[in-house]
Order: C-alpha cells, then structure tokens, then sequence
C-alpha cells in the first residue's frame, strides 16, 4: 500500500458506533426505568363499583391508575388518576399539592379542547375495611395520615359496593 491508497481509503465510523450505543443504551435504561415506576392500581380495587350514595353514576377503577366516572343520566364521563396508599384511598390529586402552572394550563386546555373530561382534584377516603365486594371508607378529608381538625367528629361513612358484570 502506498500512502495515497491510504489517505483515499474513507475513515472507520467509530463515533457513530459508539453514539449509537451510548443512545440505545440510554433509551433501554429510560424505558425499564418508566416501566418500573408506572403507577399500578392496586387488584384488590379493579372493576366498577357504585358509591352507596349515588345511584346512578359507577367509578371503574383500570390497571393503570386511570380511574373513569360514568354517568349514565347525563351520558358523560369523567377521568381522573387514582391509587392506593396504606390505609388511604385517593381519586385525583391532593388539593394540598401545590399544581404547577403548565399542569394547570394543560388540564384546562385539555378539558376545553377535547371531548374527554379530566378531573385534576379529587377525593381522599380513608379505608376501614374490605369485605368481599364492600369497600367501607370514611370521610375525605383524611390526608397522609392526619385528621383534619375541620373533620367532623364522627366523619360520614362511604361504603363503595363493586358491581359484578
């Protein structure tokens, strides 16, 4: 080989190998690290239940944390995050959580610009107890273990009954 064959010859792409790599490697952590983190309902809860006093709407609480209120007299449904904590049962997000203000731009663009309703706040219940296809709860305004001391004394009770289809 003389020395014009050589500098003629293309050079090796080591550096797109290597940013190849770097970005698959990268893309492989963030996608385990999203599906490790993805919020999970908790089974126990999965299904249609019927709050004990409302008689026409039922909530269906999905695998994936989307929880949907189905009013069957308007013929709307709402949406809404929710998950299990302990002894809390949570439709929505805490009022106490500060919302940023992009959220809430995009909760308000969302709610009047598409045909889907997402309720950004909702309810906290604490559980009592779990009794076949009974959930009884208490008041809502138990957060994070505290009682609020605006709570009424003996808080109304919830019981939340799973509609079987």
């Amino acid at each position: 080989m003389t020395e014009a064959s050589v500098a003629d010859a293309p050079p090796r792409p080591r550096r797109k190998r290597w940013f190849l790599v770097i970005l698959v490697t990268a893309m492989l952590v963030l996608s385990t690290a999203a599906w490790w983190n993805w919020p999970r309902g908790d089974a126990r809860f999965l299904g249609r239940w019927r709050l004990s006093d409302d008689a026409d709407g039922m909530w269906h609480l999905k695998a994936n944390g989307v929880a949907a209120y189905e009013d069957p007299l308007s013929g709307t449904t709402m949406r809404t995050s929710w998950h299990v904590e302990g002894d809390r049962f949570q439709l929505g997000r805490s009022m106490l959580i500060p919302q940023s203000p992009f959220r809430q731009w995009f909760v308000e663009f969302w709610n009047t610009h598409t045909p889907w309703f997402w309720a950004e706040y909702g309810a906290v219940y604490k559980i009592l107890k779990l009794e076949g296809d009974d959930l009884h709860c208490e008041d809502g305004t138990y957060e994070g273990g505290e009682q609020f001391a605006d709570r009424i004394a003996a808080g109304p009770l919830y019981i939340f009954k799973r509609q079987r289809e």
